[in-house]
């Protein structure tokens, strides 16, 4: 799709077709273009403990499972013309996004019968945030910008998890951790398809870690020179060591002294859409003597949920992106995690053991096995407590 030496075509950009994965052979044409750099962080993570848990642990949260991650900043300068548009990377006839095992299999939209496109756009129609190629968007004319772009490739996606992590804050640590420097008038571009705007905590969330960079948002930007990150999966799930010793880092360098340490926070899922714990209140109640606090994220802003875990000792909760503020935790805090069932919800659990924290976990019973609701034992998880070294009053 892509061949060593060739420019990409000229902009404005045609209808794109084709797929492109950030596979290493791709990564390698990319890399012998003129104007391209490539800059490559390998990273293989295994936990060196399972999660604990009062029954046999679900078996991703062991530490036969790890995480194979490659990540690739890319610099790119005329004549390279890259972009992006309506939330993806692009580049001539192409789109770039990461490579997973999820989309590996996934081909080209056009070559698809009538009867698989059917069926992809009603999935895109009910599923707007599924990941490319699940959503398909005839390009904007991009808006050509004179100065350095540093583009935050996001997939179209609402999920507070990859805004924090991967792919959305990737750039800004990769830049960091290979010592590039950022020029004064650069910008932060970020893409959104018309009438589909930009999650509330982005602009806060990216004030917060990137006060210096204007940020530029429309459906389809382009700059002489920027930069842009791809990543390559080499597991179902992926965590960066290097990302969440970078968001450490950052956080603790603006993060106000912790008023209230020792907090004990349940995290509240009753206003999501699925994996609600149905006996939320009875949890609530069983264990309000012990001096855990419920606490709806969804209204909070992003630095308050921060600063909500930056203070708590322990957290419980069902597995959900508002675990991601784990970030912003002190090593040696509990985590808890309420699950519906044994399947792959390691995101928490590598998230915990890299960031040094105490994690375990529940599974839950779920009445429909068809929806991913479930309910918890209270006495299971006073068990859990009790198995993690969470102190109880008698």
């Amino acid at each position: 799709m892509f061949a060593p030496g060739r420019p990409p075509l000229g902009l404005p950009w045609p209808r794109q077709r084709a797929v492109a994965l950030a596979r290493p052979a791709l990564i390698e044409a990319l890399a012998a273009w003129p104007g391209v750099v490539v800059h490559t962080l390998e990273e293989l993570y295994q936990p060196p403990a399972p999660s604990l848990a009062p029954h046999r642990p679900a078996a991703a949260l062991t530490p036969t499972t790890g995480s194979r991650l490659v990540q690739h900043l890319i610099e790119v300068a005329d004549p390279a013309g890259f972009g992006s548009c309506h939330g993806l990377l692009a580049c001539g006839s192409s789109w770039l996004y990461e490579a997973n095992p999820a989309n590996a299999a996934e081909r080209d939209p056009i070559a698809l019968s009538a009867r698989a496109v059917l069926v992809r756009l009603l999935r895109r129609h009910w599923n707007p945030a599924a990941v490319p190629p699940g959503w398909w968007r005839r390009p904007s004319r991009p808006v050509l910008v004179d100065h350095r772009l540093v583009l935050l490739a996001t997939h179209h996606n609402p999920n507070y998890y990859h805004w924090l992590t991967l792919p959305g804050l990737a750039p800004l640590m990769l830049q960091e951790r290979f010592a590039l420097a950022t020029p004064p008038g650069t910008a932060l571009g970020l893409t959104a398809p018309p009438g589909c705007p930009l999650p509330p905590f982005v602009r806060p969330l990216l004030g917060l870690l990137a006060p210096e960079l204007p940020l530029l948002e429309a459906a389809a930007l382009t700059a002489p020179r920027l930069r842009f990150a791809l990543q390559e999966h080499g597991s179902d799930v992926v965590v960066s060591p290097a990302l969440l010793a970078w968001w450490r880092r950052r956080w603790q360098a603006l993060a106000p002294p912790v008023s209230h340490p020792g907090r004990r926070l349940f995290i509240s899922r009753r206003g999501a859409r699925s994996r609600r714990c149905l006996n939320e209140a009875v949890l609530i109640a069983r264990l309000a003597p012990l001096g855990f606090e419920p606490l709806c994220l969804e209204t909070l802003p992003v630095k308050e949920q921060l600063e909500a875990f930056a203070a708590a000792a322990v957290v419980v909760g069902a597995h959900g992106a508002g675990l991601t503020n784990l970030v912003a935790c002190r090593p040696g805090a509990t985590v808890l995690e309420l699950l519906p069932g044994d399947g792959p919800f390691n995101h928490y659990f590598l998230m915990a053991s890299v960031l040094g924290l105490r994690h375990g976990h529940l599974i839950g019973r779920r009445p429909d096995p068809a929806c991913d609701d479930f309910t918890v034992d209270p006495e299971q998880l006073l068990a859990l407590l009790a198995l993690a070294g969470v102190e109880i009053p008698a």
